[in-house]
């Protein structure tokens, strides 16, 4: 309560016309500030609004502060533009807690859409701007270009949601203020959404028109390793290119400015020194333009400290035109040097038609013999051993996994059971029963301890694999379970169905690690990329669409199938295989999304695919139960293997890719002795004698075989060569036609 005193001196002063009142100076001086406050309202201008807000933050005394603040509020509601910015500003900028109530609160439109944008960010949780390409540019040009630097430590810190701690993230990535950046971007741009790729690009752009190097080098880094169509456009308008001189020569080359590239590198210097230094992925794309332009001369020019770099790498196409060359230019003997460090298979290819067309082995009775060997072969099947032929203990098998090391099968069933089989000693193991049936699909942990099972009931269960025990049921799912994907690190796995929801859940306690992601038809298929970066699903809407983990969103789609994909396979080269309902299959990159072969058709639909863990090969397996073999380079058909009458409900193969193992819904289980067929593809020639001790026991303990021909020429070649003292080591590059041959 107001003193009396003071309440008579208030009373003169205010009847009086001139009169200072005696008033304690403290007193005096608060009613001079508290009436200034109220000119200020009384007149709003710019200024006095400015002023205002420059009292909220600095007054010393709390009730002027107070005052300053109820003045602004006051204004906002009559919808003066400048008190509102001014409490956005004081929210954003100053963090301001009184005026961040206020506009929680009311939901007051700001005259400045960026200011909106970052107090959306980061203070409207239940907002999601982060998908909406207009506000993503809204707050990436307050960010880069308005922002304090404490305004930006807020946004790279925000941690409110994992889709804003990944803008948060991206943005702190494109600010380039340390040297990792650079990388960091790299790794991070093929699971960024349209959005932000466009958000990525405008910042390098701004970059580049104030003479950014690194900005430059990166977009040129996009169009090498991910044939980025936009920042493509962006390098040739401003002609940029890399400042490295082999990334340079890579850039020409790889976006076919030929003049370009013959004016930089016209001795191929520096596109060698790239090809040395790339990564098996980006390999496979260099020799992938030289072939489809016909720019090979530059592969003379490549080294041999690299043993073997370009032999391993060659297609089957490659192998046919190094066979015409042969044939065209029989003076130049090549084939006789490059004939003893070939992969087997494409050995007996060559000899066979240098057999048919010339006499080149006239003089040489033995490999004349070898040649006719050759000949005999080349229209049989591979070999591929059966190790064994077994029947589940169920009478029925309607899925499988192989444990991650290897050493046991998993078999689920149309009843209540999950059978096991011992790889080693093959025999069945104590099999678990499960509370529900049928079991639809089944899958280990990544340590080969727990086993997860998908039943009818659309349930998800956990077993303990030492003793069986039902740890966990997970409830989630409304419809059929197709997949389920673990993290390579075990903490987490997916799984997706028909209901058209992938689910995430904690492992190994069962919990539900993020909000379900809903497709808009039903799952099909569902991978993890090595990265655990991307999640890939196909669906009934024929598409085939892929999900950064951390953002749960979507980031890219490939809808060119003409129908429904319904099985993947993935490997650490950067590729995808996609079997369609059209008995289709279909190669694409992982990094670009682009195909890489036309669909390939097959005698069935295939509802299996696994690329082999090591050598360029997938293998698949279809309703008819037939097994095939692709090389990966062009999906062309290397063998088939008939052994399933019934359709297949399993295909799998060893971390070693020695073993591979199918299974058909009769319960009949084939393990495949697949080192037999993988010796004709492989590099062989250091161990000879070893391969040679190998091959004769194959050929004593299968003399009844269909198989003995490609045996017995493989046998005869191998003990030829070994007649030699061959110092392949230091053998000298073979040139055919363009290409230098590395051996």
């Amino acid at each position: 309560m107001m003193q009396q005193n003071l309440l008579e001196e208030f009373r003169r002063t205010l009847l009086a016309i001139g009169e200072i009142p005696p008033l304690p100076k403290e007193t005096l001086l608060r009613l001079l500030q508290r009436g200034m406050i109220r000119e200020l309202l009384a007149h709003p201008t710019r200024e006095s609004i400015t002023l205002l807000e420059e009292i909220c933050v600095f007054a010393p005394l709390p009730i002027i502060r107070q005052d300053a603040l109820e003045a602004l509020i006051v204004l906002s509601q009559q919808n003066n533009p400048e008190a509102i910015l001014s409490l956005y500003r004081l929210s954003v900028e100053r963090d301001f807690l009184p005026a961040i109530s206020h506009l929680r609160a009311t939901h007051l439109t700001c005259p400045d859409s960026q200011l909106q944008a970052i107090f959306s960010f980061l203070y409207l949780p239940e907002i999601d701007i982060t998908q909406s390409y207009e506000n993503l540019v809204l707050l990436s040009s307050y960010f880069f270009y308005r922002a304090q630097p404490s305004t930006r430590l807020k946004i790279t810190q925000s941690t409110a949601s994992p889709d804003r701690q990944r803008v948060s993230r991206l943005l702190d990535t494109l600010l380039f203020d340390t040297p990792d950046k650079f990388n960091r971007l790299l790794t991070i741009y093929p699971q960024t959404s349209s959005a932000e790729k466009q958000i990525i690009l405008q910042r390098l752009l701004s970059l580049v028109d104030s003479d950014n190097s690194t900005a430059k080098d990166l977009l040129c880094q996009l169009v090498i390793h991910f044939d980025d169509p936009a920042a493509e456009e962006i390098c040739k308008q401003h002609n940029l290119s890399p400042s490295s001189p082999p990334d340079k020569a890579l850039y020409f080359f790889l976006s076919g400015q030929w003049d370009l590239y013959e004016t930089f590198d016209f001795t191929h210097q520096w596109l060698v020194e790239a090809y040395s230094s790339a990564g098996p992925a980006l390999r496979q794309k260099i020799l992938s333009q030289a072939r489809s332009s016909g720019q090979i001369e530059w592969l003379s020019g490549l080294s041999d400290s690299r043993p073997s770099v370009l032999l391993w790498e060659l297609t089957p196409a490659d192998w046919e035109k190094i066979a015409q060359y042969l044939l065209v230019n029989p003076f130049e003997n090549l084939w006789s040097v490059l004939l003893p460090r070939a992969p087997l298979y494409w050995s007996a290819y060559l000899l066979n038609l240098l057999f048919e067309h010339t006499n080149y082995f006239e003089d040489d009775p033995d490999l004349k013999q070898i040649a006719r060997l050759a000949a005999k072969c080349i229209s049989k099947p591979l070999p591929v051993f059966e190790k064994a032929v077994l029947h589940s203990p169920a009478g029925n098998v309607s899925s499988m996994a192989v444990s991650p090391f290897g050493m046991e099968i998993g078999f689920g069933t149309l009843g209540s059971s999950i059978h096991f089989l011992n790889l080693n000693s093959l025999e069945w193991q104590k099999p678990i029963q499960s509370p529900n049936s049928p079991t639809r699909l089944i899958a280990y942990d990544p340590q080969a301890s727990y086993l997860i099972s998908a039943g009818g009931d659309h349930r998800l269960r956990i077993f303990r694999r030492q003793d069986n025990v039902l740890l966990k049921t997970l409830e989630g799912h409304k419809g059929q379970i197709r997949a389920i994907v673990f993290q390579s690190d075990g903490r987490l796995f997916y799984s997706a169905g028909f209901d058209g929801t992938i689910q995430s859940w904690h492992f190994p306690s069962g919990l539900s690690a993020h909000p379900p992601m809903q497709i808009a038809n039903e799952i099909f298929s569902l991978l993890l990329t090595p990265d655990n970066q991307l999640l890939l699903c196909t669906v009934a809407d024929r598409a085939c669409h892929f999900i950064s983990t951390q953002s749960n969103h979507l980031v890219h789609s490939l809808s060119e199938f003409e129908d429904v994909p319904l099985t993947m396979a993935i490997n650490r080269r950067q590729k995808l295989a996609v079997a369609a309902r059209n008995q289709t299959i279909q190669q694409f990159s992982l990094s670009t999304f682009k195909p890489l072969t036309l669909p390939y058709p097959t005698s069935a639909v295939v509802n299996h695919l696994i690329y082999h863990p090591t050598l360029p090969m997938l293998f698949g397996i279809g309703l008819d139960g037939k097994i095939h073999i692709w090389h990966e380079a062009d999906l062309r058909l290397l063998l088939t293997i008939e052994q399933h009458s019934q359709t297949a409900s399993g295909l799998g193969i060893t971390p070693d890719g020695n073993t591979l193992i199918s299974s058909s819904t009769d319960g009949k289980v084939v393990i495949w002795d697949l080192q037999p067929f993988l010796m004709f593809f492989q590099p062989i020639r250091h161990d000879l004698h070893h391969w040679i001790e190998r091959i004769g026991y194959w050929l004593k303990n299968n003399l009844q075989s269909p198989d003995i021909p490609w045996l017995d020429f493989a046998h005869h070649l191998l003990k030829w060569q070994a007649r030699f003292d061959i110092q392949i080591d230091n053998a000298e590059p073979i040139q055919i036609g363009g290409y230098d041959i590395l051996l």
